[in-house]
């Protein structure tokens, strides 16, 4: 399987950045296709389940790149976001990561409901050792999709939002 990894500067994705600002916060939400960029494409064509991606990422971040890893897979795909290359995951750097596998089970007690009626689960940012940010899953054809991310707005109304603009988007 192939892997593709997109360093994105956010400037050009979110607009002309001061050259006095110093990572300056990123507020409003920015274009999914721009910032996956050739990741999308190589998950699209190895992943053995429709890929479906909202329009946007409201990203709360303050870095200046956004990194951008994924790969498809026979029953799914991960694509993951980050402020560091490599960045493996880790909590410091990971901005969230857009899910799906087939087969797999909603994971809890349905409380949203999204376009079409389908069902699914929001996950409100939790924290024990670590923090996990929120997050929304859903089943649709028999795969399991979840939108993982450090959300400027990381409400259950946004996330809901979050999972309609993919389902509506239809697969990529």
């Amino acid at each position: 399987m192939r892997r593709a990894l997109v360093i994105v500067p956010l400037a050009i994705v979110a607009g002309a950045v001061s050259a006095h600002a110093v990572s300056p916060p990123v507020t409003q939400p920015l274009d999914t296709e721009q910032v996956l960029g050739a990741v999308l494409t190589t998950v699209v064509a190895d992943s053995g389940v429709p890929v479906r991606v909202p329009d946007t990422l409201p990203l709360d971040i303050t870095d200046s790149r956004v990194f951008a890893e994924g790969e498809g897979r026979p029953k799914g795909y991960v694509i993951s976001l980050a402020g560091a290359a490599d960045c493996g995951g880790a909590n410091a750097c990971s901005y969230g990561q857009l899910r799906a596998k087939r087969g797999a089970k909603l994971g809890a007690k349905p409380n949203a409901r999204l376009t079409g009626g389908i069902r699914a689960v929001f996950f409100p940012l939790s924290c024990g050792a670590s923090c996990s940010p929120p997050a929304i899953a859903w089943r649709q054809g028999g795969v399991r999709y979840e939108i993982q991310l450090k959300a400027v707005v990381g409400t259950k109304r946004e996330f809901i939002r979050l999972a309609n603009s993919a389902i509506i988007a239809g697969p990529r």
